[in-house]
């Protein structure tokens, strides 16, 4: 696992601190395949922990924080559900997370994705689940405030993020949060796959993730063991399937010709992981 330890994952925002805005931002830019850390979220917003304690995260601190993250920001406040929820499902359906104001304006969550014609993923750091889904009454009750939604669509500026987007297929990567430990350790097996993985936009001489892991994981979980065979085959397993998913979801590949250097580099992601 990256040594970048304060990388986040999918998780609850902070317990004393109402920084429920960088976690937002933070659980965007992660389903957009972008992993920052909460002390980066709270930077690029110019609120400390203690200042979310007492005055939150304003829209234009939150929207400052998301260009600073190389993404634009889509801001849209209507008082008709029809327009909201039609710009909602025109970012979902091209890929992009929408960050909306919730709870009476007292909030920010997240929409993830779009399960069906009426279904919605949501990522709320507030919420006791986490994450669920619900039918857009739900999602529009959640938003409404003063008779108004309030939303920030995001954009890359680097289009090629949008192949890494886990907006579009979160129907199917949404079974992986069942297991909490993969989930709030999302942000770290992707920072370390970015940087094994080339995923090169216009090549045919790609290897995909299925046969990446079908080749090399017998060979990466008998290296990691005999490194640190205290700990299991087991575990090894889990944490190389851990990784598997994260690469799947995001569509992560490897060169051929660079296929050996990313087993390489991923077996040393998994000795550090496993320590």
């Amino acid at each position: 696992m990256s040594n970048s330890s304060e990388i986040g994952g999918f998780d609850f925002q902070s317990n004393w601190a109402g920084n429920c805005a960088q976690r937002s931002l933070i659980h965007s830019l992660l389903l957009l395949g972008i992993p920052i850390s909460e002390r980066v979220a709270h930077d690029r917003t110019g609120v400390s922990k203690y200042k979310t304690l007492i005055q939150g995260t304003s829209l234009s601190s939150l929207t400052k924080a998301i260009k600073r993250c190389d993404c634009i920001p889509y801001i849209y406040k209507d008082s008709n559900e029809k327009i909201i929820r039609t710009k909602i499902d025109e970012f979902l359906i091209n890929g992009m997370p929408v960050i909306v104001n919730a709870e009476e304006g007292t909030h920010w969550g997240v929409i993830a994705s779009k399960e069906s014609r009426d279904n919605y993923y949501w990522i709320d750091s507030n919420a006791s689940g986490l994450y669920g889904r619900s039918p857009w009454t739900e999602i529009r009750d959640w938003m409404e405030h003063r008779s108004y939604y309030l939303m920030i669509g995001l954009r890359p500026k680097d289009d090629e993020c949008f192949n890494h987007s886990i907006v579009r297929n979160f129907d199917e990567v949404y079974s992986y949060f069942d297991d909490d430990d993969l989930a709030e350790y999302w942000g770290w097996y992707l920072d370390d796959l970015s940087t094994i993985f080339d995923s090169p936009v216009e090549s045919t001489q790609v290897i995909s993730p299925k046969v990446f892991f079908a080749k090399y994981n017998h060979h990466i979980i008998e290296h990691v063991f005999l490194q640190h065979g205290e700990i299991g085959k087991r575990y090894i397993r889990w944490e190389l399937s851990n990784y598997e998913k994260v690469a799947t979801a995001h569509r992560f590949t490897v060169s051929r010709s660079k296929e050996i250097e990313a087993a390489i580099g991923l077996t040393a992601a998994m000795a550090y992981t496993v320590l």
